[in-house]
């Protein structure tokens, strides 16, 4: 497999966030989508970033984009319900619950 140059940045973002260096993580990654606006998984990875740095509503807008763009990406629809949850948006997560393509896609990709 040939790593893109988009490819090798999101790599780098998330080996700096494993490594608890979610600034610099987020900032890497805040330029890929920055270059790169239609990167689905971008904005899902950074969301996470942001949600482990605590930056909540950051991270929601982030997998929100993912979803936008990607409406059957089920981690980043996933990722969106737990940004809702910890915000206590019970509205928002029974939205996404009732999204079957989304759910349908997580629930085939855990069996």
């Amino acid at each position: 497999m040939i790593l893109t140059t988009s490819m090798r940045r999101e790599q780098l973002g998330l080996a700096l966030s494993q490594n608890n260096d979610q600034e610099a993580a987020a900032n890497v990654i805040r330029d890929l989508v920055r270059r790169e606006p239609a990167f689905g998984e971008g904005h899902n990875n950074l969301g996470l970033v942001l949600l482990q740095s605590g930056h909540i509503h950051g991270a929601e807008a982030q997998f929100a984009e993912a979803v936008r763009l990607k409406p059957r990406y089920a981690e980043a629809h996933y990722n969106l319900a737990l940004a809702f949850r910890q915000q206590g948006k019970a509205a928002g997560v029974r939205t996404l619950i009732s999204d079957r393509a989304g759910i349908e896609e997580y629930s085939a990709a855990l069996r």
